[in-house]
């Protein structure tokens, strides 16, 4: 689901996946500065953190 102007801060961020700010079932998605996209996190997924994919 597109939901960049839910989360304009992570346009700011390099491309990638990010963990959800407050679903932690969900991740955000970047792409080009331009787009966010939530998305199901896959199971085992882990992030770093400042919140990105390891």
């Amino acid at each position: 689901m597109l939901a960049t102007e839910h989360y304009p801060e992570f346009l700011d961020r390099p491309d990638g996946n990010y963990r959800h700010p407050t679903n932690p079932s969900k991740m955000l998605s970047v792409v080009g500065h331009e787009y966010v996209y939530e998305q199901d996190r896959p199971e085992g997924m882990q992030f770093d953190e400042d919140g990105g994919e390891i």
